[in-house]
């Protein structure tokens, strides 16, 4: 029993949803804003092209973008890096950006912003 009650939890339902092409548009934008604030400068200009990409293909004006963006980079310098154990020299530790930058945008003030940038965008993508 206990064993069905685990699988049931973690097997997603048939009936489960992919997030709305809005959702997706504005949460990758939020992690490419916290992308392009990183160093190495090759994951600083991948996150300025994800962005890029994103205000290309997204629906209505971009203004809304810049509150969120300004919101991430504020809580990427608030919050501690991920830093990850070097197995190799284990007094010295790897920096693990791409995971800060992912999990950021559940931080609360940055989720407070996706919320809001998608009330503000969400009548253009609509009319889609």
């Amino acid at each position: 029993m206990r064993t069905l009650l685990v699988a049931a939890i973690l097997l997603p339902a048939s009936s489960a949803v992919a997030r709305t092409p809005l959702q997706r548009d504005v949460e990758g934008f939020a992690v490419a804003s916290c992308l392009a604030q990183q160093s190495p400068n090759d994951l600083k200009r991948q996150g300025e092209g994800w962005a890029q990409i994103i205000i290309e293909r997204g629906h209505g004006s971009p203004k809304p973008l810049d509150a969120l963006d300004h919101v991430v980079r504020t809580e990427a310098q608030r919050a501690p890096p991920y830093i990850n154990r070097d197995e190799a020299n284990p007094t010295k530790g790897v920096p693990m950006p791409v995971a800060f930058c992912a999990e950021l945008i559940d931080r609360p003030a940055v989720r407070a912003a996706l919320v809001r940038t998608m009330a503000a965008l969400a009548p253009a993508y609509r009319r889609r």
